[in-house]
C-alpha cells in the first residue's frame, strides 16, 4: 500500500510540475526596468532620461501578538513618505547643483536660516510598463506583437531633498557612469492601477486589487 501511496503522489507531482511549467512559461514575468519618471520643480519639466531608479517604500501593518487569546492583533499603520532616486550625472555636476539650489532655496546655507517664502518642491509622476500579446501586424511574419501596456501610475508630490549627494573625485573611476542618489520626503503619494494581466494567457491568475481605491477615480494613498 505503500508503494502504491507514494506511486500516485509521484504522478501528482509531475502533473503539478508541468503544470507550473505551462503557468510560468506563459506568464508575463514582470520587469522594474521598464518605467518613465518625469520630474518636475514647480511646473517645470526636468528631462526624464536622467532617472535611473526610483525607490520607495507602502504601508506596513504594525503587528502584536497577545499571549492570551494566542493571535497576532493589528496595532496601527506605518506609512513611509521617503523617496529614492538615483540620477545619471553629466561632466557639469548639474544635478548636484540643482540639488544644492534646492535645498538653499529653504535655507540659506551662508547663514543658516530658513527663507521666508514658498518652498520650491519636486514633484514625479510614474508609469510602469509591461509587454503584453497585442494584435496581429499584417507586417510581421509572427502571430501576434508584444505591444507595451501600463500597469500602473504613481503621483508623488511636495518632495523636498535631505541632501544633494556626497561629493567624490576618484582616479580609479574613470570611464565609470556616474550616479547620484538622492532622499526626499514627499506630501503625498497616490497610486492608479492600469489594468492587469489579460485573462486569456491564464484562468486562475491572482486577482490583484480587491478593493474599491487604486482606480482613476478613487486613487491608494500610500501616505
Amino acid at each position: 500500500m505503500a508503494d502504491i501511496k507514494a506511486g500516485l503522489a509521484g504522478e501528482e507531482f509531475l502533473a503539478y510540475q508541468q503544470k507550473a511549467l505551462d503557468y510560468l512559461y506563459d506568464m508575463p514575468l514582470g520587469n522594474d526596468s521598464l518605467f518613465v519618471a518625469k520630474p518636475d520643480i514647480g511646473g517645470k519639466e526636468l528631462p526624464p532620461y536622467r532617472i535611473k531608479k526610483v525607490t520607495f517604500g507602502t504601508p506596513k501593518l504594525k503587528m502584536q501578538f497577545d499571549e492570551k487569546i494566542r493571535h497576532s492583533m493589528i496595532d496601527g499603520i506605518e506609512y513611509s513618505d521617503t523617496v529614492t532616486i538615483e540620477w545619471y550625472e553629466d561632466a557639469f555636476n548639474s544635478v548636484q547643483k540643482m540639488h544644492l539650489s534646492l535645498i538653499d532655496n529653504i535655507v540659506d546655507l551662508n547663514y543658516g536660516l530658513f527663507r521666508v517664502g514658498g518652498i520650491p518642491k519636486m514633484n514625479l509622476d510614474l508609469w510602469h510598463f509591461a509587454y503584453v500579446e497585442g494584435n496581429k501586424d499584417v507586417s510581421s511574419p509572427f502571430d501576434s506583437v508584444a505591444v507595451p501596456q501600463c500597469t500602473e501610475y504613481f503621483s508623488i508630490k511636495g518632495m523636498i531633498p535631505e541632501g544633494a549627494g556626497d561629493i567624490s573625485y576618484d582616479n580609479e573611476s574613470g570611464g565609470s557612469v556616474k550616479t547620484v542618489s538622492v532622499t526626499y520626503h514627499c506630501d503625498d503619494i497616490h497610486f492608479v492601477n492600469q489594468g492587469s494581466a489579460n485573462s486569456n494567457w491564464i484562468t486562475d491568475d491572482i486577482p490583484g486589487l480587491l478593493g474599491t481605491n487604486g482606480s482613476s477615480k478613487n486613487p491608494m494613498h500610500l501616505i
